[in-house]
């Protein structure tokens, strides 16, 4: 059984366990030739595993989950994002990021998924559930080799790029509990620079400026 210490970051990163389970991080992001050909196929996404409940390492009021869907949706990672309101697709984790109500959702190209910030295990189930029905009403309503090569956006603000550059203090003068979940909302519009403080500070006005012109030039301002 996993401990409580068996648990995904919520910045991306690879966490190992007690019995080297296969754990979502940059690390694993690639799919299988496989699992492409399954996709293409039409095979409809069907939650494969979900672990229990976790106590959230950004906020510990608050619960984290690990799931894995077959197949894994390779590529089409990439053109989820754009299929919903709030979502965007980070290529150095090979994932795309949802934010529905106040829970992020990571599906990774290779299968693996996080979920953050949720109240309970039915919540989890009914908003993996939510997202999967939408993905698979997305490969019926389309050719499923051709959602595959879509991509989305040529430009898009990457959660974990923005990471890299934040002061990554966890401090929450933003208002959110950590640097990464700040990075997902100003990536979905719904954060600013200015709303971190410790960015306002002169000592990181590199990290500012390297910043605007990641803003910038996915805005056209650039």
């Amino acid at each position: 059984m996993n401990s409580d210490n068996d648990c995904f970051c919520f910045d991306g990163t690879r966490q190992t366990n007690h019995n080297n389970e296969y754990l979502p991080g940059r690390t694993i992001g690639n799919s299988s030739s496989t699992d492409s050909v399954n996709i293409a196929k039409n095979t409809p996404l069907q939650i494969k595993q979900l672990s229990k409940l976790l106590v959230c390492l950004g906020d510990q009021s608050k619960f984290r989950i690990v799931a894995r869907l077959h197949p894994a949706p390779g590529m089409m990672v990439e053109t989820i994002a754009s299929k919903f309101e709030k979502a965007v697709y980070s290529r150095r984790m090979n994932a795309v990021l949802i934010k529905m109500q106040n829970t992020v959702i990571s599906i990774y190209a290779s299968g693996a998924v996080t979920m953050t910030r949720l109240g309970d295990a039915d919540q989890a189930r009914e908003l993996l559930g939510d997202v999967i029905g939408r993905i698979n009403k997305l490969s019926e309503d389309a050719d499923a080799k051709s959602l595959c090569d879509e991509r989305g956006p040529a430009l898009q603000i990457d959660p974990m790029e923005v990471t890299f550059h934040l002061p990554r203090t966890n401090c929450m003068q933003c208002g959110v509990k950590s640097c990464f979940y700040f990075s997902i909302l100003l990536a979905c519009s719904e954060m600013t620079l200015e709303k971190c403080k410790p960015l306002q500070e002169k000592r990181y006005l590199a990290n500012r400026e390297a910043l605007s012109r990641i803003i910038n030039c996915v805005q056209g301002n650039g």
